[in-house]
């Protein structure tokens, strides 16, 4: 089982000055339970990274688990803004909302701007990956945007929330997370790097989620070339 600890802490500076305060489009996990605006993720499930080669250093990874789903009732449009902090070995891999980032040290990225959909959660497909025990501190803010078809312009509607995510990996953990031997995998689901679910991957990167007899859920990435 994931271990995640949350915790929510209270706003402790101002939005950037000249933009308000807007959560149209939230962070939340697989099942849409939306992460508070200041939370602290910590996690520390290891798992096998298939695509993985020991001499790039990530032979293992977290995945954060996190979705950026528009609670609003209009289409929106959203720009992903993200900090490495600190990271002791391995890579941060951010593919939303299609293009791949890697980064190998700290710095800041800014995605490019995606529409979505009311109601609808795109998977943010973002993980540390590693080859032994360390650990990468990134925060994510989300950036909201409408859009005028008449005029053909984009008006800023405000910042969204700001999450930071600790992914840990050390001793005093419970190890590699694998399948047991006597696990059967009841269903397997497809989706690519949008979050849509695709009845069968054709060329490109997409994420396999297995149920497993166990109720356990397994997710991988999966590169088809």
């Amino acid at each position: 089982m994931k271990k995640i600890f949350v915790f929510c802490l209270s706003l402790v500076a101002a939005l950037t000055a000249g933009a308000a305060e807007n959560e149209d489009v939230v962070f939340t996990d697989a099942d849409g339970n939306v992460y508070e605006d200041g939370t602290i993720l910590v996690l520390t499930d290891v798992e096998e990274n298939i695509m993985g080669e020991e001499e790039n250093d990530n032979t293992y990874m977290i995945n954060s688990g996190l979705y950026v789903t528009n609670v609003s009732d209009e289409l929106r449009h959203t720009v992903l803004t993200y900090e490495v902090s600190e990271i002791s070995r391995g890579t941060h891999s951010c593919c939303f909302p299609s293009l791949c980032v890697t980064m190998s040290s700290t710095g800041s990225y800014e995605t490019d701007r995606t529409s979505i959909k009311a109601g609808v959660s795109k998977n943010m497909i973002t993980e540390w990956y590693s080859a032994g025990e360390g650990s990468c501190t990134a925060s994510y803010t989300l950036t909201n945007y409408s859009y005028d078809s008449t005029t053909g312009e984009y008006t800023l509607l405000g910042i969204g929330p700001t999450i930071t995510v600790q992914y840990v990996w050390s001793s005093e953990d419970t190890g590699i997370n694998t399948v047991a031997a006597d696990t059967d995998v009841v269903s397997t689901e497809y989706y690519d790097a949008a979050g849509a679910r695709v009845s069968s991957p054709s060329k490109g990167m997409f994420v396999k989620k297995m149920l497993m007899s166990d109720g356990s859920v397994t997710t991988r990435k999966v590169v088809v070339k």
